[in-house]
């Protein structure tokens, strides 16, 4: 029994020393995170303060301007700032360069930020260094905006410093943590945040979803139309948190429902990176127990190829098929002597001729692609966490309704 106590108590301590390590490993992300504003321009980035600039090398300044705007440049191997007074100074990568404001924020095409700004060695892209609730509050603000009720908007708080926390090494190879567009979250710097965006914030400041003791990768999306994905049927990565099920707070939400009309030669050229084959002769799908598309498959003539559901929205223009739960019409055409009549195999014909026309159906090859919901689904639906706030659900709630077998922890106050 001694032994068995003795394994059981250093598996105990193995377990809570990696999740130790996890969180020390990722809680330096509370101080500041590292963010990609805009790629690089030849144009230069022009930054603006009304109180000047201190140029800041490892925490000591090393020049500054009292003047209202600096412009950082990039040359491959330098970065250089001018004021309109002239050159600054040029910095080699060989120490990281910051420039801050003497007072206040700086504003950057019309946006205003905290923090530092730099310039990445790797491709000169810019990057702005803020810290991690100021993050938080600008993703809430442009990803929800302050219409939602507060018990959603801190499900997106917890949800989105998670996300950060878990994709912080993403780009790190490039010189930032994250993106501030739809590739990571949208990030804008104090753009839309208020002081109901700063209160939700604050009320869940440090916390982030867990699962066993370690973070998840917090996914959401705008609405999954009544049905959640899994990480596996979209990504093909088993995650047990991220799975399918029924969503009966998204059915009815805004803008659920979509419709895009195409044609088979569109659908082929579009998809053609993927199969590398022409003569498309038809499209069906392959659902998931729960409803949603799996795959989408390609007949041929002399093969056919399945696609990940995904894929196929990727290819076609997310904003084209705005989610994965969607159904395929192609339209027919009856055979008259006068006319055709076009219908769609999935609705009624309704024959209006005295005499009966002929049965023979004819493709078109247009399309129509009808679906629910905007986004890849996996996760937390935005519009959905709200509907449950509405119903009264807090936001701990929702986080583990849509996040399956999950925990809320705090790492830092």
């Amino acid at each position: 029994m001694k032994r068995i106590l003795t394994i059981f108590m250093a598996i105990t301590l193995f377990f809570s020393a990696m999740n130790f390590i996890e969180a020390e490993d990722f809680s330096n992300y509370k101080n500041s995170i590292r963010i990609k504003i805009a790629s690089y321009s030849q144009d230069g980035y022009e930054l603006k303060s009304s109180g000047g600039f201190n140029i800041i090398d490892s925490g000591n300044i090393i020049a500054n301007t009292k003047r209202d705007a600096v412009k950082l440049f990039f040359n491959g191997s330098e970065m250089g700032i001018y004021d309109n007074g002239g050159l600054i100074g040029k910095y080699d990568f060989s120490r990281e360069i910051v420039v801050s404001p003497v007072i206040g924020e700086l504003n950057f095409k019309d946006n205003i930020y905290t923090g530092d700004f730099t310039i990445t060695k790797l491709d000169g892209s810019l990057v702005n260094i803020v810290e991690m609730e100021d993050y938080v509050n600008s993703v809430v603000a442009n990803e929800v905006g302050n219409t939602f009720e507060i018990e959603a908007i801190k499900a997106q708080a917890v949800a989105a410093r998670t996300y950060a926390f878990y994709n912080g090494k993403k780009y790190i190879d490039k010189g930032y943590n994250l993106t501030g567009d739809a590739y990571s979250q949208i990030y804008n710097g104090k753009k839309r945040v208020d002081d109901k965006i700063r209160n939700a914030v604050a009320e869940t400041k440090g916390e982030v979803i867990t699962y066993n003791g370690g973070l998840i990768d917090a996914t959401y999306s705008s609405s999954n139309g009544g049905i959640i994905a899994s990480a596996k049927e979209v990504w093909g990565e088993e995650r047990p948190y991220l799975i399918s099920k029924l969503d009966p707070y998204s059915i009815n939400t805004p803008k659920v429902n979509w419709s895009y009309s195409t044609s088979l030669k569109e659908i082929e050229t579009k998809i053609n990176p993927e199969t590398k084959i022409l003569g498309l002769e038809s499209i069906s799908i392959i659902r998931s127990d729960e409803g949603r598309v799996s795959f989408v498959v390609c007949k041929y003539p002399n093969e056919e190829k399945k696609i990940r559901a995904e894929r196929f929205r990727s290819l076609m223009g997310n904003a084209n098929i705005k989610s994965t739960n969607f159904t395929i019409e192609e339209a027919l055409s009856i055979n008259k002597p006068e006319n055709k009549i076009v219908i769609s195999k999935y609705g009624t014909i309704d024959l209006f001729a005295e005499e009966a026309p002929s049965t023979e159906l004819v493709s078109t090859n247009n399309i129509t692609i009808n679906g629910k919901g905007t986004g890849h689904g996996v996760g937390m639906s935005q519009y959905g966490a709200n509907e449950m706030a509405k119903q009264k659900f807090n936001y701990k709630d929702i986080i583990k309704f849509y996040y399956n077998g999950v925990e809320i922890n705090k790492i830092y106050e």
